[in-house]
């Protein structure tokens, strides 16, 4: 007697069987491409990419010594000095997120701004500035290295 022929149609119903099964369970599940707030997402990713776009626009100087602290220099596209109400910025270490630090900072001269840091380990850095003049806002990434 030849087995092999109810081997394979075994093994074919068992496939069948397996991929019905898939199509029910997955066809029972409500799946939605988007989140319910979209909308809101959307509003403030084109936000953030605004101020971003703004921010490439300055020059930043960032300078961080034990002497000095923490100083930022920032001028506009026409070399004029950036007068900000609030400076803000958050120095992030990427492998030790308890030595993160949120710094504001205030204003020592013309589009200079200053801020006290304490011992900083050396190594890199992370730095996210945001910069609020008037009704904009700025934002500037970038790495440092001590």
């Amino acid at each position: 007697m030849n087995y092999w022929k109810y081997i394979v149609m075994s093994l074919l119903a068992s496939v069948a069987i397996f991929h019905v099964g898939a199509v029910w369970y997955i066809s029972g599940r409500e799946y939605e491409l988007t989140s319910p707030d979209y909308y809101q997402k959307e509003q403030v990713y084109e936000e953030t990419m605004r101020r971003y776009r703004l921010g490439r626009e300055w020059d930043w100087r960032v300078s961080v010594s034990e002497e000095t602290g923490f100083q930022l220099v920032i001028r506009d596209g026409d070399g004029l000095p950036v007068v900000a109400e609030s400076v803000k910025a958050h120095l992030m270490r990427p492998n030790q997120a308890s030595a993160d630090l949120a710094l504001e900072l205030g204003r020592t001269g013309e589009g200079v701004y200053h801020a006290p840091v304490a011992d900083l380990p050396a190594g890199r850095w992370n730095l996210e500035i945001e910069v609020a003049s008037g009704a904009d806002v700025a934002a500037y990434r970038s790495h440092l290295d001590f």
